[in-house]
């Protein structure tokens, strides 16, 4: 919930509503392939075939969704590390190599989709954007 003080400013309000609706876009089912789908509100990635699912962690689900939000263009291993942990972008961390590491195994329980998400010069993608 958002809590407003009186008096309620009009930026104050925009902004709550733009990122109220960014985040519920973010938060949207998508393909991963077609054979599979991303539910990042429940943190589930799903064979749509068979119903299996594995279940990502916050930060699993989080870098996912910002690989994907990120489109053709990746997320940068810096941007990862400011906008997802909120670390300093040169404070030397394996925090997104653990993650990565982790959601890399939790997808090839699928059926190896994890060969989508690809490192393209220190850019991560997935690739069937």
């Amino acid at each position: 919930a958002i809590v407003f003080t009186k008096p309620i400013h009009l930026p104050a309000l925009l902004d709550a509503a733009i990122g109220g609706a960014k985040l519920r876009r973010r938060k949207q089912p998508r393909a991963l392939a077609t054979t599979h789908m991303f539910k990042p509100f429940a943190r589930l990635v799903e064979e749509t075939a068979t119903g299996r699912s594995v279940t990502l962690t916050e930060k699993e689900a989080s870098f996912l969704c910002a690989v994907l939000d990120a489109g053709q263009k990746g997320l940068s291993r810096k941007d990862a590390m400011t906008e997802l942990w909120g670390y300093h972008p040169d404070a030397e961390s394996h925090a997104v190599d653990t993650t990565l590491y982790r959601l890399r195994q939790k997808l090839q329980e699928l059926g190896n989709i994890d060969t989508n998400l690809v490192n393209e010069g220190g850019i991560y993608k997935w690739r069937n954007l």
